[in-house]
């Protein structure tokens, strides 16, 4: 995608914001895949679990090469990086928050004030559009064991074994407006 951290500062600093990332969430080969075979290969994998997903695509390093984030540095992807996967998905964003929501509502008062803040951060995301399985707070529930589960299998070759992670956006607007605030604090801090 980039050649250099510099090609990557100067696209940050001259293509407006959501040009630079609707161009990315349309990248057909993001940077941590060598062909579309391998890109196809590993979207085929996660596609065959979670058929209601309309639309995949990785982000961050694996996409672009250079992270958002100015604390790491800007780091390029690295042996260390790993996989961000973005879903589309409303009805697995749905049922993910139904889920909580249902958790939340009967068992809030057991839960301890670090968890209920956790909880309540997670609301805050939930509000902004994403969501994931792992933010179930039940260890028993067949949608967050069926996602780690998923999660674990990911880690193939054609990432480089690298960790993944994933999110389940409720629509596309929401993704982009997402890493939008991402490239809006990178252009802040260059």
């Amino acid at each position: 995608m980039y050649a250099t951290k510099e090609e990557f500062f100067s696209a940050l600093r001259e293509r407006p914001v959501l040009d630079l990332v609707e161009s990315w969430l349309d990248n057909p080969l993001p940077y941590v895949f060598s062909n579309t075979n391998s890109r196809d290969r590993f979207y085929t994998l996660i596609q065959s679990d979670w058929p209601e997903i309309s639309q995949i695509q990785c982000a961050g390093t694996a996409n672009w090469k250079y992270s958002l984030n100015p604390n790491k540095g800007f780091r390029p992807f690295c042996d260390q990086s790993d996989i961000d996967i973005i879903s589309i998905s409303q009805e697995l964003f749905e049922s993910t928050w139904d889920r909580m929501r249902s958790i939340h509502r009967t068992r809030w008062y057991e839960f301890s004030h670090s968890n209920r803040r956790m909880l309540r951060r997670n609301g805050e995301n939930i509000y902004a559009g994403f969501a994931c399985p792992t933010w179930i707070p039940s260890k028993k529930d067949s949608l967050r064991f069926k996602f780690l589960t998923s999660l674990d299998r990911y880690s193939v070759s054609e990432v480089g074994f690298r960790d993944v992670n994933m999110y389940f956006f409720k629509n596309i607007d929401e993704a982009i407006d997402y890493y939008r605030r991402g490239v809006e604090n990178a252009k802040r801090s260059i």
